[in-house]
């Protein structure tokens, strides 16, 4: 063995792997016939082959290499459908086709010259084997025995840069006679009529042939942009590259004259722009098999529309972003894997970035915004986002409030306030701030006060009346209202405040005391804002009615027997256990109190108690160190009226002085402040309302609860 190489060892498990070695040059292997444990491969001979070749010198083949040859004929012939895929694959056939071209050339056979080409396969001989090759066998041999075959090869050959190349090398070397000079010209021809692929790199050389036309502008658009409008439609960076050329024709050749350079430019991109499928997609690559998946791409599109600009022709554009809006049914349908929102969720964005830096094209795009704006919305039927683009999209649209309004009816309203969408808050706020520079009309600005209005009600309806008893939601009764002057829908503010005033819960004295007495603090800073007051209405009303609920189920009314502030804090000498247990506990509504003290000062207390004992006060000591002081039912009466006198004192200070509050409670003036003071008692509820906020009469059952009027 000789010219061992390092071996190599593969472990397949954690107790055994493949151990290999490889040879450059021979080696020998004896095993037995019927072993099973031992795998060996012979290579084929393509390496040796060629360095065999290459190293003859020999005139004419002898039977080794006639071998040999055959050997690499067949290798070329084997591994040219994997060589236009696999670099390495090509690059070791274009080697042997190089190797077997020397031979040839060495030998003077034009048979094996032949069969090269063929082994390479015509299609892929230009590729595979290299110009060179080709020029090589043109020199060495008979052009008429290769005429027909070179002509095949171009015929074959889908790349029209490939074929220039070869007619171009063929002129070069000098040696073409008048049979080969037609030939190439007749190739030039060929080569724009069948061309099957154009490449960037190709251009130039297929407009000089252009140029060279009697007339090129008819040539061109009657021949060669046809051509490539079958062959390649949708390369834009082809059609870029042309376009480009053709510009500045104009200035390098007197056969183009006036304007028909921009008409051929404009009729090109417009066809480009009417034809090419608007939902395209591209290849993104993965790790699983297989080894890419297809993606949605709006760069096509994009790309069109940056071309128009740069010829100065976009308007021509359009009809593609169009045709984007008129398949979107047949893409859903297609492809529901790819549906057009998705598309258009990615083109928007880009499209706004192109307006930015091209304001002067946005009142073409407008239409593309509104068809977008509404495939987005169609596709998002419980408005679950109201995404960036959506927003975009109904901003750049005219038409925004009569897609809004085909959009937003009472059932999408309905469940958008049972949580399953964008607040209502988020899209009226959107609509009013947003929307109004398109009401150019009494229809639209009609339209969109309705639609406000609808989001408004849907917000009043399903306003959580507890919350303002929350700590931590205590503001968002004030919110509301704020929303609604927001709106510019000031006129219904009064809905607003009857839900706050909604039964029954606006007779329990929780709510009252917690949640409409804390709003009506907050309310007069809040009517600054807004350049109102309390007096205005329906405020007025609504801080009467809520008076009038405070001094009614939460004052009560003044017990029969009733002892004086001054008399029960009369009972205390002034020292700290009077001052800070005693006292206290005499002048509030608790029913009893363990006061833990020395007997010192249990003895004080008890002797001062003495004075309060003919208000039925008694007292003992449950255990060493506490004395317990109870309170009489009479007493605890007394005490919670007391605190509730001072609740309601507080409660008419929220309404200013005394001609505001007569102001604002009007005839009930009198009871409300009577009641607080002792002096009269509120008047009976009407017959059809109980104290509780039911129904009374025939249609008591029903359970519906009534909103106060509020003007």
């Amino acid at each position: 063995m000789t010219g061992r190489k390092t071996p190599s060892f593969e472990r397949q498990r954690r107790t055994w792997g493949t151990l290999t070695y490889s040879y450059n040059r021979c080696a020998l292997i004896i095993t037995p016939e019927d072993s099973a444990t031992v795998d060996f491969a012979v290579g084929d001979v393509r390496e040796f082959a060629c360095m065999a070749l290459k190293s003859s010198t020999s005139e004419t083949p002898t039977a080794k290499e006639q071998r040999l040859v055959e050997a690499l004929l067949a290798w070329l012939t084997k591994n040219r459908t994997v060589a236009t895929t696999e670099a390495s694959v090509l690059a070791l056939n274009s080697t042997v086709a190089k190797v077997l071209r020397d031979s040839a050339v060495r030998w003077n056979s034009a048979d094996l010259f032949l069969k090269t080409l063929e082994g390479c396969g015509l299609d892929q001989c230009i590729k595979v084997a290299g110009i060179d090759v080709l020029l090589s066998g043109y020199r060495s041999f008979d052009w008429g025995i290769f005429k027909a075959v070179y002509s095949e090869i171009l015929s074959k050959t889908m790349s029209i840069t490939l074929r220039a190349r070869l007619i171009d090398d063929i002129l070069a070397t000098g040696q073409s006679d008048s049979d080969v000079l037609s030939w190439c010209e007749t190739q030039k021809e060929l080569a724009l009529d069948t061309f099957q692929k154009l490449d960037v790199s190709g251009i130039d050389w297929i407009m000089k042939v252009v140029q060279s036309k009697q007339d090129p502008t008819d040539y061109l658009r009657t021949v060669l942009i046809p051509r490539l409008h079958s062959v390649q439609p949708y390369n834009l960076q082809v059609w870029a590259a042309l376009l480009t050329y053709v510009e500045k024709c104009p200035s390098e050749s007197p056969a183009w004259t006036g304007t028909e350079h921009l008409e051929i430019i404009r009729a090109c991109l417009g066809r480009v722009a009417s034809e090419m499928p608007p939902y395209r997609t591209a290849k993104q690559k993965t790790y699983s098999n297989p080894p890419y998946t297809l993606v949605p791409t709006v760069d096509p599109i994009l790309s069109i529309l940056e071309l128009g600009t740069r010829f100065n022709c976009f308007q021509v554009c359009l009809p593609l972003l169009h045709n984007m809006f008129l398949q979107r049914e047949r893409q859903k349908t297609a492809h529901p894997k790819r549906p057009p929102n998705e598309y258009y969720s990615a083109l928007v964005p880009k499209v706004e970035k192109f307006l930015q830096a091209k304001p002067e094209l946005s009142q073409f795009l407008e239409p593309f915004f509104s068809q977008a704006a509404s495939v987005l919305l169609s596709s998002n039927s419980t408005l679950t986002t109201f995404t960036q683009e959506l927003r975009t999209a109904l901003l750049r649209s005219r038409d925004a409030i009569k897609i809004l309004q085909t959009f937003l009816t009472a059932d999408r309203v309905k469940a958008l306030v049972a949580g399953q969408g964008v607040s209502l808050k988020y899209l009226s706020t959107f609509m009013s701030e947003n929307l109004r520079s398109q009401a150019d009309s009494s229809e639209s600005l009609t339209t969109l006060q309705g639609m406000l209005k609808l989001c408004l009600t849907g917000m009043i309806g399903s306003f959580n009346q507890s919350s303002l008893t929350n700590y931590y939601r205590s503001n968002d009764g004030i919110e509301l209202l704020t929303h609604c002057f927001t709106l510019q829908l000031s006129s219904d503010v009064d809905q607003v405040l009857a839900r706050f005033l909604a039964l029954p819960l606006s007779n329990e004295p929780g709510y009252i005391q917690n949640g409409l007495v804390s709003l009506l603090k907050h309310l007069p800073k809040f009517l600054t804002t807004q350049q109102l007051s309390l007096l205005d209405a329906p405020f007025s009303t609504f801080a009467a009615e809520i008076a009038k609920k405070f001094v009614r189920y939460t004052i009560g009314t003044r017990p029969s027997q009733v002892v004086s502030l001054r008399e029960l804090q009369a009972v205390g000498c002034g020292c700290e256990p009077c001052r800070t247990s005693l006292v206290p506990f005499l002048t509030n509504d608790l029913p009893k109190v363990d006061i833990r003290v020395t007997a010192a000062t249990q003895t004080h207390l008890e002797h001062q108690l003495m004075f309060a004992k003919k208000w039925g006060f008694t007292w003992t000591t449950i255990r060493q160190g506490t004395l317990q002081v109870v309170k009489p039912q009479r007493m605890i009466d007394v005490g919670r009226w007391a605190g509730a006198q001072t609740r309601g004192y507080a409660f008419l200070g929220l309404l200013g002085d005394d001609q505001q509050q007569r102001q604002i409670l009007g005839s009930d003036y009198v009871w409300v402040t009577g009641t607080i003071a002792g002096t009269a008692t509120p008047p009976a509820l009407p017959l059809e309302t109980q104290a509780n906020g039911t129904k009374r009469g025939p249609d008591a059952s029903s359970g519906q609860s009534k909103k106060p009027r509020l003007s």
